[in-house]
């Protein structure tokens, strides 16, 4: 019965590590909507702006491990994991090749609403950038930038001096936010705790 106890609490104590990185309990989740991109660079011919499978707006994702507060000025925020899309690809904090640039921001009204954000990801540096493929890709109303997505244009594989761009001018999207649900696997591992538990007091 003393082992069983100590499994108990040992199994107790690995429980939060365990799913603090895997499951990222009771965390909420902002989702971001841009607007339809309504100009590009007329050098580009990767696609056509609304065509399918193509980058037609900017879409993202920031995974918190606690709701923001109201009021809150534009300021870093720890994030647990990040995504963005302009529709044909989308980029991961999990991505290699790829970093944000400087830190993920954002600002609240009232409400707790992001207001403000910044959010810029882009090929980290000494990375190859073959034509066609994305060189960066941003969200922001906070430096007077707006949704955009660059590509690189030129085929030496090493360097980007000229991207085609698809960007919204001064009509920048929405936020929702849910809450990220603890995963069923964390449920289980719960229940089968308190069994054991259960059963050393049986015992």
């Amino acid at each position: 019965m003393r082992y069983l106890r100590l499994l108990v609490v040992a199994c107790t104590c690995l429980f939060p590590l365990i799913f603090s990185h895997t499951g990222h309990a009771a965390s909420v989740l902002y989702s971001y909507t841009g607007n339809t991109f309504d100009t590009n660079d007329t050098t580009n011919t990767l696609c056509a702006i609304g065509a399918s499978g193509c980058f037609n707006n900017i879409t993202a994702t920031i995974e918190l491990p606690t709701a923001l507060g109201i009021n809150q000025p534009l300021s870093t925020v720890a994030w647990d994991a990040w995504s963005i899309s302009d529709g044909l690809t989308t980029i991961t904090d999990l991505t290699t090749d790829f970093s944000l640039s400087g830190s993920l921001q954002v600002g609240t009204d009232n409400n707790g609403d992001i207001n403000k954000w910044q959010f810029i990801v882009q090929r980290i540096t000494g990375a190859a950038q073959p034509q066609d493929e994305l060189v960066y890709m941003q969200t922001t109303n906070s430096s007077g930038q707006n949704d955009s997505t660059g590509y690189c244009r030129t085929s030496s594989g090493t360097s980007c001096s000229y991207t085609a761009v698809a960007q919204v001018n001064n009509d920048p999207g929405s936020w929702a936010v849910s809450t990220v649900p603890l995963p069923a696997a964390a449920w289980l591992f719960g229940s089968g705790l308190l069994g054991l538990f259960g059963l050393s007091r049986r015992r």
